[in-house]
């Protein structure tokens, strides 16, 4: 995935999803309401990881990523996705800071402790898009 070497995420991506939705709307014709569920819902979604963005741990691709998958959900569905979205971003960022620290030399002549290890793992950006992915897999698929 091109987010993992470059910390980006294209437009096109979102788009497409943007896309699929709209031509889905079109096909099946749900109810006024219903589309009112899912773009409210998307919204909200939006403005979750636009939070996050203003706290930190996510780039604007990731928040624009984030709104157009939570556009297929309906507000349960939502708080569904979030966990599991939030969950596979906990265990990637945790395999992100074991291999970060396991680079770290501690066995030289410069021992570094495990407080500065973490420290130094802890500059490192972590590419949100895969959590994002892997946690809209585990809820399309409703694996748990």
């Amino acid at each position: 995935m091109i987010d993992a070497k470059t910390l980006t995420i294209p437009n096109i991506i979102p788009l497409i999803i943007l896309g699929l939705f709209f031509m889905s709307v079109v096909s099946m014709m749900p109810s006024l309401s219903m589309l009112a569920v899912h773009l409210i819902t998307g919204f909200i979604g939006f403005l979750i990881a636009l939070l996050l963005y203003v706290i930190g741990p996510m780039g604007g691709g990731d928040v624009k990523l984030f709104g157009a998958i939570a556009l297929w959900t309906t507000p349960m569905g939502l708080l569904t996705l979030s966990l599991y979205v939030s969950l596979a971003g906990f265990g990637f960022a945790l395999v992100i800071l074991i291999v970060a620290m396991g680079r770290q030399k501690l066995g030289s002549a410069k021992q570094a402790s495990l407080k500065e290890a973490y420290k130094s793992a802890a500059k490192i950006r972590i590419p949100y898009g895969i959590p994002i992915v892997a946690g809209t897999l585990l809820y399309a698929f409703n694996i748990f």
